[in-house]
């Protein structure tokens, strides 16, 4: 969980509201066809049918109004989706890029000294990188693995050493906007898809394995 995970869990509410409302619509349908069922259209009618036809018309204009309301649900579930997916969106952005951004103010000279020094090994690198993500220093987490990235490159190092590098290289390469973006992207995508295609399979799926993973870990 970071400090953006507010915004999966907020996307995942409304995503719920869509799909309550969806739901609802569905079962109201689904009892609309029923009710519909238990008044089939006589070919001749007589004076005592006069409270059947008024039952039986009454059936058929509920089930008009579910197919309409289901329709409208639908349309409107996505649409409003996309309007709040692209508003959210626009401001995680913003808040991404100015927590991800390099900060002079978080910089460590002694840090970097050691670093640039060549004396720290990769052993040394993996300390320093994990001390400052425990502190949340993106600022120095960006540092240090561009300094890993270009050690990386020595193909005179022991195999271990270098996968050292190239491990704490890629740590840090998430911590972009852009990755963080992309998996925002991806929770959409799949919330969409529920959204589009609604079946109780496709939404217990996406509450048993997307939402601990997608959503609280976001």
């Amino acid at each position: 969980m970071s400090k953006f995970n507010h915004y999966a869990k907020d996307l995942n509410n409304k995503a719920n509201e869509y799909f309550n409302a969806i739901f609802a619509a569905e079962a109201e349908l689904e009892a609309a066809e029923a009710a519909v069922k238990l008044y089939p259209k006589k070919a001749v009618l007589t004076q005592y049918d006069t409270e059947y036809e008024a039952k039986r018309l009454a059936a058929e204009a509920r089930l008009a109004k579910a197919k309409d309301t289901k329709f409208k649900v639908n349309a409107e579930a996505a649409r409003e989706l996309e309007l709040f997916y692209r508003s959210e969106r626009t401001k995680l952005r913003n808040d991404l890029d100015n927590y991800f951004a390099l900060n002079p103010e978080y910089l460590h000279p002694e840090t970097m000294e050691i670093l640039n020094s060549g004396a720290a090994n990769a052993n040394d690198y993996k300390r320093i990188f994990e001390l400052a993500e425990a502190n949340g220093n993106i600022t120095m987490l960006r540092m240090i693995g561009s300094k890993a990235a270009e050690k990386a490159k020595d193909e005179s190092l022991k195999t271990d050493d270098r996968r050292i590098y190239q491990v704490i290289s890629s740590r840090a390469n998430q911590y972009t906007t852009d990755v963080k973006l992309s998996e925002y992207d991806s929770l959409n995508e799949v919330i969409t898809r529920c959204v589009n295609h609604p079946s109780k399979p496709l939404i217990d799926y996406y509450n048993s394995q997307v939402v601990p993973i997608n959503v609280e870990g976001f």
